[in-house]
């Protein structure tokens, strides 16, 4: 109820692509804090307190609240809406209807070919860093055999990588636009993967600063796996715009968080079954050698496999700078009274290669979408 609402806001607040760039660059990075602060505040009550008392607990928690509705109030006052005369009415009759709607146009996202192709982006490079980081655990202290506590430490300072890297891909984007960062950001997090196993079979000496070496270029591309494409996602209602003539940030924002979760879920599921196939077994100190290699293999196989399927969708990425603002100034043409038949065939291409449709299909004229009766179309 929170996150999709707060997703849209830099969609509502500009129009601009650097200021929704530098929006949702600045929403991660404060979100980089979040982590680290929800990770330290614990720590700090445990070490005051008894670990046996629920004194801890209490403050823990009553701690994140008074962050959280501070953090809503200056959200509240510091941020604002696309104007109400802007905003088309959607309402429906009777709760058939309405849930019909939901699941007409949720399902509908997928026939954008932008979506599709970010969809795949966001998915195979995010699934790619939630099953890093639900092994990483696994390979620190079961293939590298040092304390857990490391692992804890290895986080941290993955996470402070991130923050500077964000704000770096943050500048870069709005430059250059996502492609490039992407791939790049990719490649860092895949060489990493690399360099992991690769103390493990070489027996490298110095593990332990080697390891920080690796994590921290781990982090510095992780920041940008992380944030370009929810960078991307602000700009996907302007392509929807062109296909169905509708305003739909909510309904991308939901469809990438429901989307999101099925994929953490699985990849999770997968890593449990595939340690189980290989005979990890929960409690002991030492796993057996089929075990240790399942975690090399999740490692290079299942964490950079994804990462680089990741990087085959942001290839076919079309969605840039120049697109974004091409696109735009021709719905502001037809918002103004222009007129289809005048569109130049630049933009005709341009049109078919962001939607997957071809330009006299795109505006509402066709099936993508629930179909309101009695209501005319947006252009």
């Amino acid at each position: 109820m929170i996150m999709i609402p707060y997703n849209t806001l830099p969609v509502e607040m500009t129009k601009d692509f650097n200021q929704r760039t530098y929006l949702t660059g600045s929403k991660a990075m404060f979100g980089k804090v979040a982590n680290f602060l929800a990770a330290a505040i614990p720590g700090i009550y445990f070490y005051f307190f008894n670990k046996d008392s629920a004194t801890p607990f209490f403050l823990t928690g009553l701690t994140y609240a008074i962050i959280m509705i501070t953090s809503l109030i200056m959200l509240y006052f510091n941020s604002w809406e696309r104007p109400t005369d802007d905003v088309v009415d959607e309402s429906t009759h009777g709760f058939m209807e309405g849930f019909n709607k939901l699941f007409t146009d949720l399902f509908s996202t997928f026939k954008l070919k932008t979506f599709r192709t970010h969809l795949g982006m966001y998915l195979f490079g995010f699934g790619a860093e939630w099953l890093f980081t639900a092994t990483f655990t696994y390979f620190i202290v079961f293939n590298l055999e040092q304390p857990r506590t490391f692992v804890s430490e290895m986080n941290s300072l993955s996470s402070i990588c991130q923050f500077f890297s964000t704000a770096f891909f943050m500048m870069w984007c709005a430059k250059r636009g996502f492609k490039r960062p992407f791939i790049i950001a990719i490649l860092i997090v895949v060489s990493s993967v690399i360099g992991y196993v690769g103390v493990y079979y070489l027996n490298i000496p110095h593990l332990t600063w080697l390891i920080i070496g690796i994590t921290i270029w781990f982090g510095l591309g992780t920041g940008g796996v992380y944030y370009i494409p929810w960078s991307v996602y602000v700009f996907l209602a302007d392509v929807d715009e062109v296909l169905t003539g509708r305003r739909r940030e909510g309904l991308y924002a939901g469809a990438m968080v429901m989307a999101g979760k099925l994929m953490r879920a699985t990849v999770v599921f997968c890593l449990g079954v595939v340690l189980s196939l290989f005979g990890f077994e929960s409690g002991i100190h030492h796993q057996s050698a089929s075990a240790v290699n399942a975690i090399n293999g999740v490692m290079i196989f299942g964490v950079a496999g994804m990462a680089l399927i990741g990087i085959y969708f942001s290839v076919k990425m079309k969605l840039d700078k120049a697109s974004h603002a091409e696109i735009t100034k021709e719905l502001e043409r037809l918002k103004k009274g222009g007129r289809k038949e005048d569109a130049t065939p630049e933009i005709r291409k341009l049109v078919k290669q962001l939607t997957g449709y071809e330009y006299d299909q795109c505006f509402g004229n066709n099936n993508v979408g629930f179909k309101f009766e009695n209501k005319a179309g947006a252009f």
